[in-house]
């Protein structure tokens, strides 16, 4: 089952807060209503105490005599009732239990009021219930008339104060429960809103949508800040993959096309140079037999090696048979020298990135020369780097040129506008973006002058075997 944050939050905000309120507020309520009514019960029996003096003038015979019996009875009725309030009734008696006076003679001889008599206090108060009606009966005995007055009062008129109270009290729980409820509401609502942004934010990216960014303007940085800002690099680092896994695919392609723009049906080819070849040992022609071994080799190489990654021997296998290729086709005016430590031969390196730096000594380096062409060829491994220098001897290039195209390939500006370049430069750019795009910034290609004449090419690698192990 889900349940949203935001009223996990809401739950237990409400039971750490509502809960404890009600608690203090129920105790606070019944402490409040007791001691209350122990207040008022207390001040009615000060009051029938101070009253209960009045009893000694009644008893005076004089006073007795000049007075009627209606007379006494509104005065002991004015008595009940200022004593007590509406609703009272005063029953008066000696120690023996004999009445004296009563307001309600039903209600004396129900013999209520013998409960103050035997009571060893002499003023105090008990319940009683008359008339299915519950009262309060507050006595006090006067020593010099000993006589007793037991004033019976509803409880409800006594503790009518309590249950204003009691409504008062309700009233301001449910309200401090609705201010409670709403500021909890508010607050998780407010804790909660950068949750479910982020939510909708990956929920969008999860369909497709990587143009996105969580929240990164805050008033407060907290740990949701810090977590949209991880989520904002996590996200812009799998777009940046994304875009170079794209881009390594159309380079790979590309080098394949410039590799391969000349091929019509790479099988027809390749069946047609192995029958050259045959032809030319029938016929005892070697040059022959070598020129179109070494092409069926670059065609097998280019049209049937479909690995990502390959080692650098067969690499090196494939530059050698374009080598020979443009050898024979050079008849004696360019050499090669090659020199490889057998150490880096089964290192990892992508598909294509030496034979078209090879190409461009023959575009550019031996294009107008007249002097005998040198390619050298070197490879070793240097401070955890598998290095492949090309060089030649040709023209070269100024410094100024060789510093402007170091820089935008150690900026990988892959991105740049290739129709505006040569061939010959679209194919340094592109080994060089597909060489960094597959094993990091740290690789690729670099240029430099070639002493005492020439240029440099400088292919840098890792030391990862074809299996994807690391050498140290």
């Amino acid at each position: 089952m889900f349940i949203s944050i935001k009223y996990k939050y809401i739950i237990l905000y409400s039971i750490l807060t509502i809960v404890p309120i009600l608690v203090v507020d129920i105790i606070a309520y019944q402490v409040l209503t007791e001691k209350l009514r122990d207040n008022i019960i207390k001040s009615n029996q000060e009051i029938i105490t101070q009253s209960n003096d009045m009893l000694t003038l009644i008893k005076d015979a004089k006073f007795e005599m000049q007075k009627s019996s209606e007379q006494q009875k509104i005065i002991y009725y004015s008595l009940a009732n200022s004593v007590m309030g509406r609703g009272s009734e005063i029953v008066i008696s000696d120690g023996e239990g004999k009445l004296i006076y009563t307001t309600n003679s039903h209600l004396a001889d129900k013999k209520l009021h013998l409960q103050a008599i035997s009571s060893s206090r002499r003023s105090g108060n008990y319940l009683v219930d008359y008339l299915q009606v519950e009262r309060i009966a507050i006595y006090s005995f006067n020593p010099m008339t000993k006589w007793y007055l037991v004033v019976f009062t509803p409880t409800e008129n006594v503790f009518d104060k309590i249950a204003y109270i009691q409504k008062l009290m309700i009233a301001l729980i449910l309200v401090s429960i609705i201010i409670v409820t709403a500021l909890i509401f508010l607050i998780s609502s407010h804790l909660t809103s950068p949750i479910h942004k982020l939510t909708r934010t990956i929920q969008r990216i999860e369909k497709g949508d990587l143009d996105l960014e969580a929240q990164k303007q805050v008033f407060i940085k907290d740990e949701m800040w810090q977590i949209s800002l991880s989520f904002n690099n996590v996200v812009n680092k799998l777009k940046n993959h994304m875009q170079y896994e794209y881009l390594f695919r159309i380079k790979s392609n590309e080098a394949k096309f410039l590799a391969l723009q000349s091929q019509i049906n790479p099988h027809f080819l390749h069946n047609t140079l192995e029958t050259i070849n045959s032809i030319a040992r029938v016929e005892k022609v070697p040059i022959i037999s070598e020129l179109s071994m070494s092409l069926s080799k670059m065609f097998r190489y280019n049209a049937f090696t479909e690995k990502k990654y390959v080692p650098i021997r067969e690499e090196m296998d494939h530059v050698e048979n374009y080598l020979n290729v443009q050898l024979i086709r050079f008849n004696g005016q360019i050499e090669k020298h090659i020199e490889i430590d057998p150490e880096i031969l089964d290192f990892k390196t992508v598909k294509f990135v030496l034979q078209p730096i090879v190409e461009n000594c023959f575009v550019h380096a031996f294009k107008n020369k007249v002097n005998k062409g040198l390619i050298s060829i070197h490879g070793y491994r240097e401070e955890g780097h598998a290095l492949i220098e090309i060089s030649d001897n040709g023209p070269g290039m100024d410094s100024g040129k060789i510093s402007d195209i170091n820089e935008v390939l150690a900026r990988w500006d892959w991105i740049m506008d290739e129709g505006e370049l040569s061939r010959s430069k679209i194919g340094i750019y592109n080994v060089n973006s597909r060489i960094r795009m597959a094993f990091g910034e740290d690789f690729g290609v670099m240029l430099r002058p070639n002493h005492p004449q020439g240029l440099s090419v400088i292919v840098t690698l890792p030391v990862i075997l074809e299996e994807g192990k690391l050498v140290v």
